[in-house]
């Protein structure tokens, strides 16, 4: 068994959405990409970046989305165009990431739509990169005997 490439499979992720964010069923087809199982990948895309795969997507589609309300589109297009369900679904989604909704966003003045948009988009870049990941793919049990246990845990409590 061949051992995964988990900071590769992160960096194909990352790639995918960012080409193909506006389209449905998204999750299905990054995760495919990385050619790590759906489950395997959902946990450990959570233990790398604090968050589910599909609140990342979502919040992805929801900045492009406020890019877009800076602009004169309307609002039930610009929810169409990036991956949203209906017009509901996206303001529901926007107003419980921002706490406003897209109509309010829109009436910002463009200081106070920058001044919204600035942090999050900060904080969604992912750059796996410079990732180091020192893991080591396990199958099977791992048999570790009582004095194994004693000699580690003295081992932790010296340092």
């Amino acid at each position: 068994m061949a051992a995964i490439d988990y900071k590769q499979a992160l960096i194909d992720f990352e790639a995918y959405v960012s080409k193909h964010l506006g389209e449905e069923n998204l999750i299905e087809q990054c995760i495919q990409v990385t050619y790590v199982s759906k489950y395997h990948f959902y946990r450990f895309f959570k233990a790398i970046t604090g968050m589910s795969v599909n609140q990342y997507i979502t919040e992805r589609r929801l900045l492009k989305v406020m890019e877009k309300l800076m602009g004169e589109d309307k609002i039930i297009d610009i929810a169409m165009d990036w991956g949203f369900s209906s017009h509901e679904v996206m303001t529901r989604n926007f107003k419980k990431a921002f706490g406003i909704t897209p109509s309010t966003f829109r009436k910002l003045s463009s200081d106070e739509q920058i001044a919204t948009y600035e942090p999050k988009t900060k904080a969604l870049n992912l750059d796996f990169t410079p990732l180091q990941l020192d893991i080591v793919h396990h199958q099977g049990n791992i048999d570790i005997q009582p004095d194994s246990i004693m000699s580690i845990m003295m081992s932790i409590n010296a340092h």
